[in-house]
């Protein structure tokens, strides 16, 4: 009798542990991102462009995921900057970007939007010429949006 109880009770225990296992089919959510912000900076300083300021979707340094949309610009000469965004998702994403240039005060001087459809892990950019007096360039995600189509919940 004792062993049937003992039997049973480890049944119990063993049924219990694979009900609460993890759905190996559980997608993890994603980090929630806002949906526009600062992308890259770069400034003239006398040795040249630098990365400066805050990232978007760059909240944890440290962390190993990369954010969806990410950017990069750079001076090129004293007349242009060149910048690129970049998809990192394995999604198909339509991206708007505006670049602001600003003089030593922090005034705009020149202004643009652009828009770009990116597959994913590729990256689209421009070289523009750079406004009067720019000493600092601003790429800001305007909006993203997945173009992906996601499954059904009857095909999950």
């Amino acid at each position: 009798m004792r062993l049937i109880s003992c039997i049973l009770a480890t049944t119990c225990i063993c049924l219990g542990v694979f009900a609460y296992a993890e759905d190996p089919k559980k997608v993890e959510p994603r980090r929630k991102l806002p949906k526009s912000g600062l992308l890259a900076v770069a400034s003239v300083s006398g040795a040249g462009s630098r990365i400066v300021g805050e990232i978007f979707g760059d909240e944890d340094i440290f962390s190993k995921e990369l954010p969806v949309i990410s950017g990069s610009i750079s001076r090129r000469g004293e007349s242009s900057w060149r910048f690129s965004v970049t998809n990192n998702s394995k999604d198909r994403y339509s991206v708007s970007v505006d670049l602001v240039q600003r003089n030593e005060n922090g005034s705009t001087v020149k202004f643009s939007s652009y828009s770009y459809t990116l597959s994913p892990g590729h990256s689209d950019g421009e070289e523009v010429q750079s406004g009067l007096n720019a000493r600092r360039a601003e790429l800001r995600l305007r909006s993203y949006r997945n173009l992906t189509p996601r499954a059904s919940k009857d095909e999950r």
